[in-house]
Formats: structure tokens, C-alpha cells, sequence
């Protein structure tokens, strides 16, 4: 995936672009509310009732330890606190726990898995140091889709 984004990649140093992504997906549950099954339908077809949607996780190297965060909302899983997400080194690859869906899409109904990519870059701008101008900027990106079945 890396790769094949780099090669869209125009006026960057490409290679200190890094990127990473995630599954988020609807989850069926029993009756007691545990989560039984992933890649489920936003509703139940049985009862009708919807789906809990859980959203995925990217992993983060955050002062050489590898912690879990919202890609959209950069807080790191369990904690609640909003974290820094380093752009400074590849970032390590999602895990089964990260994962919340897979890549499957059905041709019978309309389910809502989504791949989620997180992009991030330090820019270093032209007279950096200079009237306030910061030494680095960081750039961050973050991009949700929906898979369709497609034939």
C-alpha cells in the first residue's frame, strides 16, 4: 500500500511520507450485547435491529512504545487522551487487533465495511526559523471509504 501511494505523490519527499490503515465495521451481537460477528449488515435481518459500528485502529510508535489510536481523532484506545502521532518512521502494521472488519463486501445488501488511511508528512517550509516560521510542520491526512460490491 505504501508503495502504490507514493507513486501518486508529487513535490514530496516521498519517502518521508508514511502511511497506515484500518477496517471499521458493523459487529453483530447476542442477547446478552457481546459481539459475536464481524463484517455484519448495519441491521439485524432477523429483528431489524442495528449493528454496532466499531471503528478501527491504527498503531503508533509513541516514545518507543507501540500504542493503538483513532485515526480520525488521534486518541489513543483506553486511555482517552489525545495523543501526537509521530511522522518521524514507517508506522508498524495493524494487527487483528486493530482490525475491526475485513476487505469483504457483499452483492446482496448494502454493508458498510470501511477501509481507513492515515497519511501523515513533516514539511519543513522555505525560510524556516525566520519570523516565527516553524523548523517543522506537520501534515496529517485521513481518509474513510465504503466498499461497494463492484462487478
Amino acid at each position: 500500500m505504501t508503495s502504490h501511494a507514493r507513486g501518486y505523490l508529487a513535490g514530496l519527499s516521498v519517502d518521508e511520507v508514511q502511511f497506515s490503515a484500518c477496517w471499521s465495521g458493523y459487529w453483530a451481537s447476542d442477547a446478552d450485547g457481546n459481539f459475536t460477528d464481524y463484517d455484519a449488515l448495519p441491521v439485524d435481518a432477523a429483528s431489524l435491529a442495528p449493528n454496532a459500528f466499531r471503528g478501527c485502529t491504527i498503531p503508533a510508535l509513541v516514545g518507543g512504545s507501540a500504542v493503538n489510536v483513532d485515526p480520525r481523532t488521534s486518541v489513543e484506545e483506553g486511555s482517552g487522551s489525545r495523543i501526537d502521532i509521530p511522522c518521524t518512521q514507517p508506522m508498524p502494521l495493524t494487527a487483528t487487533a486493530n482490525d475491526m472488519a475485513s476487505s469483504m463486501s457483499a452483492s446482496y445488501a448494502g454493508t458498510a465495511n470501511e477501509v481507513t488511511v492515515f497519511a501523515c508528512y513533516n514539511w519543513h517550509p522555505p525560510l524556516a526559523g525566520f519570523l516565527l516560521i516553524p523548523q517543522t510542520v506537520t501534515l496529517r491526512a485521513v481518509v474513510s471509504e465504503t466498499l461497494q460490491y463492484q462487478q
